[in-house]
C-alpha cells in the first residue's frame, strides 16, 4: 500500500502505552487466542493491565507484564500472535544498540519498542531531546535509521507548501520523514471534522497518497467497495497519486474470511486488480 506500516505504528501520539480511549479488560474478557498468547508470555511473571484498542480496525491487546520488578508491554493481535514487545537497550542488537546512541545523543530514552509484524525486524524508539521535547524514530536490525519524527519547519518548503494545503484548517498532528529505497517521505498526521487521517507527501512536495474514507468516496467506488468485501471487514482506504490503468486508484485494505484482502478500485468502480 502507499502508505508503510512501519510508519503508521509510529505515527501514534504513544508509541508504547495504551492510548486514549482503550478498553481495559480482564483476562476472562479477551478472546481465547489472545489469551492463550498471553499466557505463553507471562511464565512466572504478573499480569498487569490489559488493553483493547482498535485502529483502522485492527485490534490489538495491549499487555502490561511485571518480572523481576521490571514491567514491559507486549501487544497481540485477534489471533493472540505476539505483534509488538518491549524490549531494553542492552537487550537489542550492537548495530541497533550503536544507533539508537548515536541518534538519541544528549536525549534521553524513554522505551523502545520491538515490532515484529513485518517483513524485517524494527525497533521504534521513544525519547526526549535535549531540550525536552518528546519525539520517536525507529531503527532496523542492522542499524538503519528507518524515520524520525520531524516538525513542520524541519522538512523542505516543497514538502511545507503541500503540507499545509493538504492539512487545511485541519488540526495538524505528527510528520515522520522516513527512507525508503534511496528516497525521502514525510508521512503526516492531522485532524479534520473529529477524525484522524494521513497523507504522504515526496521530498519534491508531491501528494503521493491520502487517508479517505468510503462515505468520501464517488458512489460507484463505494459499492464497488462493499460489493469485493461482502460480509468482510474494511479495514482502510488511501487514494493513491500514481496512476493505475488510466486512472488514479483507491487502495482498499480489508479482511475476507478472516484474512487480508487488498485490492485497487478505481473512482468508477471498476476493479483494478489485487494488491
Amino acid at each position: 500500500m502507499a502508505i508503510r506500516g512501519a510508519v503508521l505504528t509510529l505515527l501514534c501520539v504513544a508509541l508504547f502505552a495504551a492510548t486514549a480511549g482503550a478498553e481495559t479488560l480482564p483476562l476472562a474478557q479477551v478472546p481465547p487466542a489472545v489469551q492463550k498468547g498471553i499466557q505463553a508470555q507471562l511464565a512466572n511473571a504478573t499480569l498487569g493491565e490489559i488493553n483493547r484498542e482498535e485502529e483502522d480496525g485492527e485490534i490489538t491487546y495491549t499487555v502490561e507484564i511485571i518480572k523481576a520488578g521490571q514491567t514491559r508491554d507486549y501487544t497481540l493481535n485477534e489471533s493472540g500472535t505476539l505483534v509488538r514487545m518491549e524490549v531494553f537497550l542492552r537487550e537489542t542488537p550492537p548495530a541497533v544498540q550503536t544507533a539508537i546512541q548515536n541518534f538519541a545523543g544528549q536525549g534521553k530514552i524513554q522505551s523502545i519498542d520491538k515490532a515484529l509484524d513485518d517483513e524485517a525486524v524494527r525497533y521504534d524508539v521513544a525519547w526526549k531531546n535535549k531540550s525536552g521535547v518528546d519525539r520517536s524514530f525507529s531503527v532496523l536490525e542492522n542499524g538503519k535509521l528507518e524515520s524520525t519524527q520531524v516538525d513542520l519547519a524541519e522538512t523542505p518548503p516543497a514538502v511545507q507548501a503541500t503540507i499545509t494545503k493538504e492539512a487545511g484548517n485541519g488540526q495538524l498532528g505528527e510528520i515522520i520523514k522516513s527512507f525508503e529505497d534511496n528516497a525521502i517521505y514525510y508521512d503526516v498526521t492531522f485532524n479534520r471534522d473529529g477524525k484522524d487521517r494521513d497523507f504522504t507527501v515526496a521530498e519534491s512536495g508531491k501528494l503521493e497518497s491520502r487517508q479517505v474514507f468510503l462515505a468520501e468516496l464517488p458512489p460507484p467506488a463505494q459499492a464497488s467497495v462493499q460489493r469485493t468485501i461482502g460480509a468482510g471487514k474494511l479495514l482502510r482506504i488511501d487514494q493513491v497519486f500514481d496512476k493505475k490503468k488510466g486512472v488514479f486508484p483507491f487502495e482498499v485494505e480489508s479482511l475476507v474470511d478472516g484474512k487480508p484482502y487488498d485490492f485497487s478500485i478505481g473512482p468508477k468502480g471498476a476493479f483494478l486488480g489485487i494488491d
